[in-house]
């Protein structure tokens, strides 16, 4: 694990938090910049170091510190069925990953 990697890793898992905070209003609910930054980091760092920025995140917030959407919820926020956004983050990276993966796939293919 190289310096830069780890740096990319805090980076993006300060970003996330920060998008959780970061809401565009629709009416009938709100979208966080939370995602973005999740895909982000899954395009970016890869799926090995884009999950790990995603577990220290919900880690931060399991621990107790208020960077979840809903602040003053952490631990039972996220182990919650209302909750569920947190638990995904670490596995979206990869699902992110394929998708990236499988677009060069066929852009090789259609070249």
């Amino acid at each position: 694990m190289k310096i830069k990697d780890i740096i990319l890793t805090a980076l993006f898992a300060a970003l996330t938090a920060i998008g959780a905070f970061l809401k565009i209003p629709f009416p009938l609910s709100a979208i966080t910049l939370q995602f973005f930054f999740t895909a982000m980091a899954g395009t970016l760092l890869g799926k090995k170091y884009g999950a790990l920025s995603q577990a220290v995140y919900v880690l931060l917030g399991l621990v107790g510190v208020p960077i979840f959407a809903q602040p003053g919820k952490s631990a039972e926020y996220a182990i919650s069925i209302s909750g569920p956004a947190e638990r995904i983050l670490p596995q979206k990276e990869r699902i992110v990953e394929h998708l990236r993966n499988a677009a060069r796939e066929l852009n090789g293919f259609l070249a």
